[in-house]
């Protein structure tokens, strides 16, 4: 009985013990983590007292295998990131900025606009134009494109017209004439001759000719040396010791000089022909007025025929052909008829309307003693016509036409 006593007592000893040391384990293994609420399947804290007091229990407690602390660092940790992120784009959005718009200002307030832009302005190019000195005629980069603080941006700065006179290019190559021509502002074109005497794309003359007054931004021609059979086929003619009269009036609009650049290109083919020619207007002369076109006409002694061109403001549209008879004699009638009659036969051979008509008189050309054929190109106040005349085509059509029905007429067939 005793025996059984101090055994029960000993038994009870090492279970309170056991416990003990479990409960303690609990405690340091799992510190961290918030008693879970008991659900169907799991034992509540008494019965895991219950459950250690059992002979059966022979196992302590599992420790979780992540702490609870690790998630929250993981997510301190990306929200950190992602403010260094904004942090740095805020930062690259603020070292860039958008370049201005200069053009059209003067160059100390285009510098002025860049520099308070965060920008630094330099002139890249001083070139010669209509533009006032100083104007800002170019900028590059174009406007609001971004840049980062400090980077350049270059303009290109007018210095003002100027009057020369027409460098000498003749038998230099086209890219170098044309190099040296626009280098001083004028603009150039090119019209293509077969010639196989010189090098292909050797000038072979210019209109203006060397010596002559040009201003900036005038327009010049260069006649440049084709291949044989290269060039669009044009009946060629000769005509030998025939002068004849130019003359361009100006257009209304200022701007569509569709009447000069047919006249330079007809006196080109005209002159290569063989002809002497006077235009009564090149582009660089100050005074274009009636008067003054006249007189440069009257100086032209021993012409057989006077050519005029026009563009008309207002009125329908359509070609048209003016024979001028005023107090002519009857060969001079006679040429001015035929030579109509054949330019209005090839303008209106492209389907489009041709209107002949007679008048007694020419505020230019109506006093000389010689054929005298206006031809009107076109009206501005008609669509159709205005788009013509801006096709850069068109004059080079007309000079053609023109050159074939003076050579029908006036020369012959080569």
């Amino acid at each position: 009985m005793l025996r059984r006593s101090v055994q029960g007592a000993h038994q009870a000893a090492e279970n309170a013990t056991l416990v003990h040391m479990t409960k303690e384990e609990s405690q340091v293994g799992g510190s961290n983590r918030k008693q879970e609420t008991p659900v169907s399947g799991q034992t509540s804290s008494q019965d895991e007292v219950a459950f250690v007091d059992s002979p059966h229990f022979d196992r302590p407690l599992r420790r979780r295998l992540v702490p609870s602390w690790i998630p929250i660092a993981a997510a301190g940790m990306i929200l950190v990131v992602a403010v260094v992120v904004v942090v740095a784009i805020l930062v690259a959005r603020g070292d860039r900025v958008s370049v201005p718009d200069v053009v059209g200002m003067n160059q100390g307030d285009a510098l002025a606009v860049i520099a308070q832009s965060g920008l630094r302005g330099e002139v890249g190019e001083t070139r010669f134009d209509l533009q006032p000195s100083g104007t800002v005629l170019e900028q590059d980069p174009s406007p609001d494109t971004m840049l980062e603080r400090d980077s350049i941006v270059s303009i290109v700065v007018s210095a003002g017209a100027e009057q020369f006179a027409m460098p000498d290019v003749v038998g230099e190559s086209l890219s170098l004439a044309r190099a040296r021509l626009e280098t001083l502002g004028l603009i150039v074109e090119v019209e293509y001759v077969e010639d196989a005497t010189v090098p292909k794309d050797t000038v072979l003359y210019t209109n203006p000719l060397q010596g002559a007054t040009v201003r900036t931004s005038d327009r010049v021609l260069l006649a440049v040396a084709a291949e044989p059979g290269s060039t669009p086929t044009l009946m060629p003619f000769d005509l030998t010791g025939v002068h004849i009269v130019l003359d361009p009036t100006p257009p209304p609009d200022g701007s569509t000089d569709v009447t000069l650049k047919s006249s330079l290109r007809l006196q080109s083919l005209l002159e290569a022909s063989g002809a002497d020619v006077t235009v009564t207007r090149t582009g660089s002369e100050e005074d274009v007025s009636d008067g003054a076109r006249a007189n440069r006409a009257e100086e032209s002694t021993g012409a057989i025929l006077a050519i005029g061109m026009t563009i008309a403001e207002s009125g329908p549209g359509g070609a048209r052909v003016v024979t001028v008879v005023s107090e002519r004699t009857s060969s001079a009638r006679q040429t001015s008829e035929a030579v109509a009659a054949e330019i209005a036969n090839l303008l209106s051979a492209d389907g489009r309307a041709v209107t002949s008509e007679v008048a007694e008189a020419d505020a230019v050309l109506g006093d000389l003693p010689m054929a005298v054929v206006r031809v009107g190109l076109g009206s501005l106040a008609d669509e159709e016509d205005a788009s013509l005349l801006r096709d850069p085509t068109y004059s080079d059509r007309i000079a053609e036409k023109l050159y074939r029905a003076i050579g029908e007429k006036l020369g012959t067939p080569r």
